[in-house]
């Protein structure tokens, strides 16, 4: 592996580091003399969603797929938060992947020279202070400010790679309008995109197994007792736990919702089981069986495959549009505003009843629970704010 450094400069003037690594050598999976992975049946849905989107073959795509866990993984074994310590986003072009990374962390900058092993991506370090998001739509004030201007506001993001604001809208808007909402909220570019049917909280299931409304997102445990991670406005009625992925007709175990990630940052709720129920650590996506759960809860940036699991929709993948997403539709949060702190996921299927379901990488570790979602995309807490920060746990 050769590595270079060189000095650039971007907008606005100011110099940042950048680390250039040219990748090569062998695969993170060994390659069977017939072309196929061996110990694999074939590629996985997030590899299939990559080759179909960027033109590669299957081997690059199973690779660029790794490589994009072992990012996420080195980060989060680092203590990495994204947004706090560092913005990690991945572009496309012409078939080739590039990871960025920008943090100021020298440690972490250290650890990323020398103990990321990529096969099918380039790896470009931007050695200054992570983006400082301006003012939120969180502040009440500045809420009904913006919507007055686009009643129809459903949501918007700032893209990690060039700071724009992404407003998502059902209205047209123009430039002066465009600008203004850029004033009200700290941004010098606003973008926007217009959606054309109204997001929403999606009450009727996904994560896994089948509830009543809802799907299950990962088995776990919480206080002493055992039961599934999912989405906590799915506890506005009473659920049961269902052993199949679509099926409510069969045995059932009923939920008592007992912990609440909710309203500003995250949708996430604990449901506790019966105690003489049995755990699995394997959830249902891809394949008829049950599939094992990597590790996890890790976060991903902007550009990663992901991939998610719901009652109605079953198997469906996506790239990452923003990890800063704030979902502004009514109800997003309950009677309170949205921090910016929530995934979204473009061109992806999502339906009432996909709620709560589970989110993983292309390697199946967790990630998030499924909150919601619109025209052709669908959005998620991270589930780093339900297991790592309230004391809820994943079982293994």
């Amino acid at each position: 592996m050769v590595g270079r450094t060189r000095a650039a400069t971007i907008a606005g003037g100011s110099a940042v580091a950048l680390l250039s690594i040219a990748l090569g050598g062998s695969s993170a999976m060994a390659q069977g003399s017939d072309g196929q992975r061996d110990g694999s049946a074939g590629m996985s849905m997030a590899a299939e969603s990559y080759q179909e989107s960027h033109g590669v073959s299957d081997a690059v795509a199973e690779d660029a797929i790794a490589d994009q866990e072992s990012a996420a993984q080195l980060l989060h074994d680092n203590g990495a938060t994204l947004g706090v310590d560092a913005d990690m986003w991945v572009e496309h072009e012409a078939g080739n992947q590039t990871l960025h990374v920008r943090t100021a962390d020298s440690s972490l900058t250290t650890e990323l020279k020398n103990s990321l092993a990529l096969t099918e991506t380039e790896l470009i370090i931007h050695e200054e202070a992570v983006g400082t998001a301006p003012k939120t739509m969180a502040d009440e004030d500045l809420n009904e400010e913006v919507k007055e201007i686009t009643p129809g506001l459903q949501g918007m993001y700032s893209r990690a790679s060039d700071g724009v604001l992404v407003v998502e809208t059902l209205d047209e808007l123009t430039d002066d309008e465009l600008s203004e909402i850029g004033e009200i909220l700290g941004y010098d570019d606003v973008e926007l995109n217009t959606v054309h049917e109204p997001s929403s909280d999606q009450l009727t299931v996904r994560g896994g197994a089948a509830m009543t409304s809802c799907t299950t997102g990962f088995a776990g445990t919480y206080a002493g007792e055992i039961g599934v991670i999912s989405a906590r406005h799915c506890g506005e009625s009473e659920q049961s736990v269902y052993d199949a992925p679509v099926d409510t007709s069969g045995d059932s175990a009923p939920t008592d919702h007992t912990m609440s990630t909710y309203k500003r940052r995250a949708d996430i709720g604990f449901f506790a089981v019966p105690s003489g129920s049995t755990l699995s650590s394997t959830f249902y996506g891809d394949d008829p069986s049950p599939i094992d759960l990597g590790s996890g809860p890790i976060e991903v940036g902007e550009g990663f495959t992901v991939c998610h699991q719901g009652k109605t929709t079953g198997w469906a993948c996506g790239d990452v549009t923003s990890i800063a997403y704030q979902p502004t539709y009514d109800d997003a949060c309950l009677d309170d505003v949205c921090e910016a702190t929530f995934v979204r996921v473009g061109a992806v299927n999502q339906n009432p009843g996909d709620s709560g379901g589970p989110w993983i990488t292309g390697e199946n570790s967790a990630i998030g629970i499924h909150k919601g979602g619109g025209d052709n995309f669908g959005i998620y807490s991270k589930l780093i704010y339900g297991v790592d920060e309230d004391g809820a746990s994943l079982y293994r």
